[in-house]
């Protein structure tokens, strides 16, 4: 058995987007609203592998704050 996961991962997402599976999760905490700034890209440099590490892990500590029973959010400071 396959999990031919570049079929199903496509598939899956759209499911979670039609049905506001994350809006609702992050609607129904009762906790308090856990905002994570992102700020501008980097203009000092080429992009390298910790660019990526770095919005990986702003990611992570999001998602784990939600599933904390905070109402999860990142706030993207687009300059």
């Amino acid at each position: 058995m396959r999990a031919n996961s570049v079929v199903r991962e496509p598939q899956i997402q759209a499911f979670w987007e039609e049905k506001g599976v994350y809006q609702k999760l992050s609607r129904n905490n009762p906790g308090e609203v856990y905002t994570l700034h992102d700020g501008p890209p980097y203009a000092n440099g080429d992009l390298h592998m910790g660019h990526a590490l770095n919005k990986i892990l702003k990611d992570i500590v999001n998602r784990h704050q939600l599933l904390q029973v905070w109402r999860a959010e990142q706030a993207l400071l687009i300059t």
